[in-house]
């Protein structure tokens, strides 16, 4: 059972929305304020930056306290330490309540505990079977797993969801069954629970705040990075030509049919994405197919083992901003500048922002940061001797 009512969240979600139209212009101010006398709640909210910092700084007292009872006794045993974690993860959990309770809602506070309680009490979990190696990894990512998935239930947070699911899917790269196996039982993972969210999506009215679109876009872009093995073990969307070497010739013991089912899975789940996500026009699963779709070519050549060129990164530059512009033109030469509920006008202003946040991100990361390659001094340099100090005095001045 949440602990916000789903009238509460609705109406906060409905606020934003009339707020993002208001300011794009979409709604004048005037109807822009009866939607949000109407859409009022008596919850609690806080900017974005000042939810980051709340969010730090409880962390950082949790952390503080947990650590300065721990130094309080150097001799404690494991089992010790177990309870203390889980005795600190069970405090946080009631102080994340106390704080939903005295309505809070995504203020930074109630949300640290929250995690703060999940990551405690597997930890302290993990510490009971410490003394048995292989399975104290395995039981602390279990019950991690199942924490995030308690908090989601319970707060709503939409990030501990995908935590949840990032923990379990990490198990099976705990376990001694090859490098091929660890990879499909990790997509199995992924797979599972896209499929549990897309039937709940369509058996069902989707509740406000469930988040439910950017969970299964995560569990789409989980199941492609675990199958495409030019990736590595990496859970992030970095493009293959920054690092590593063909992941084929490093990794022998991967077979040649799940080489070629690999290769085959990186063109399919990114184009059944797209298909999905246009079918329904759900813009996460769009941009997360998108995304897929880059990873897929700039790792084509590697599976194909061509040869990988330092100006592969422009060429593919090149062919997006060409396809851009094609996709754009003919977005636009449609009726009032759209087709079939697609349009290329900039309706919001946070698309606005979001391309500003883009420009100034691609402008930071560089993969190739130029260096100044500095000479050694030869051997046999000797200081002084010099026939003038400047001034007319000697070298010896």
């Amino acid at each position: 059972m949440r602990v916000y009512s789903a009238l509460e969240e609705e109406n906060i979600r409905d606020g934003n929305l009339v707020r993002e139209w208001t300011v794009s212009g979409l709604l004048d101010s005037m109807q822009g304020n009866i939607l949000r006398t109407e859409l009022q709640t008596d919850l609690r909210q806080t900017n974005v930056f000042l939810r980051g910092v709340l969010w730090i700084f409880t962390t950082l007292i949790v952390i503080t306290g947990v650590g300065l009872l721990a130094t309080m006794d150097l001799l404690m045993s494991h089992t010790q330490g177990a309870i203390l974690f889980i005795v600190s993860g069970v405090v946080c959990w009631v102080l994340a309540e106390f704080a939903c309770r005295n309505r809070l809602y995504r203020y930074g506070v109630e949300e640290s505990l929250a995690v703060c309680a999940a990551v405690l009490f597997a930890i302290g979990v993990s510490e009971i079977f410490r003394r048995n190696g292989e399975w104290a990894t395995i039981v602390g990512l279990a019950v991690g797993s199942i924490g995030g998935l308690a908090i989601y239930r319970r707060f709503g947070f939409i990030y501990a969801a995908v935590g949840s699911l990032a923990a379990c899917a990490a198990i099976p790269f705990q376990l001694d069954i090859g490098i091929a196996g660890k990879r499909i039982a990790a997509a199995l993972v992924f797979a599972a629970a896209l499929a549990l969210v897309r039937f709940q999506r369509q058996e069902s009215e989707e509740p406000a705040g469930s988040g439910l679109p950017a969970i299964e876009a995560t569990a789409w872009l989980g199941t492609y990075l675990m199958l495409n093995i030019q990736l590595g073990a990496t859970l992030f969307a970095v493009p293959a030509w920054l690092f590593y070497s063909p992941y084929r010739s490093s990794n022998p013991e991967i077979a040649t049919g799940f080489y070629i089912f690999s290769w085959a899975m990186t063109w399919l789940l990114p184009a059944a994405g797209l298909w999905l996500g246009l079918a329904k026009k759900d813009r996460l699963l769009i941009d997360v197919s998108v995304a897929m779709t880059l990873l897929t070519l700039s790792t084509n050549k590697r599976y194909l083992g061509w040869e990988v060129h330092a100006w592969d990164p422009m060429m593919l530059g090149v062919v997006l901003m060409t396809a851009a512009i094609a996709i754009r033109r003919w977005l636009q030469k449609g009726p009032n500048d759209e087709r079939d509920g697609f349009t290329a006008l900039r309706l919001l202003r946070s698309d606005e922002r979001k391309l500003a946040a883009v420009s100034i991100a691609s402008s930071v990361m560089q993969p190739h940061a130029s260096t100044v390659k500095q000479t050694d001094a030869p051997h046999d340099f000797r200081e002084g001797g010099g026939s003038s100090g400047g001034g007319g005095a000697s070298g010896k001045f």
